[in-house]
């Protein structure tokens, strides 16, 4: 997953999710997120991987089910990403 996506060219978008808590949560929404850079979109027939569980990729972005055990500790959402334009992405998403 190289830091700088060269023109045309493929990287990885890894969003980890970290449980600070002595137990598995149960999430009480849908959370979805988007990718943020118009200029960069997902791979076309790349699925998405990683060990958090609930997980479904979605046109521009991925989604975890209402009612998903997230173990403690942290897990991983990764999905191919591509860009027309090179350069360095980053996405960040406050706790809550």
């Amino acid at each position: 997953n190289p830091p700088n996506i060269p023109a045309n060219g493929v990287s990885q978008w890894i969003v980890t999710l970290r449980n600070q808590n002595p137990t598995p949560i149960t999430t009480t929404s849908n959370f979805v997120q988007s990718l943020n850079a118009a200029s960069i979109s997902l791979v076309p027939n790349v699925d998405i991987s990683g060990s958090c569980p609930g997980k479904t990729k979605l046109a521009n972005g991925f989604s975890i089910a209402n009612n998903t055990v997230l173990p403690v500790g942290d897990c991983t959402i990764i999905l191919s990403v591509t860009g027309a334009t090179p350069g360095l992405y980053t996405q960040n998403r406050p706790r809550g």
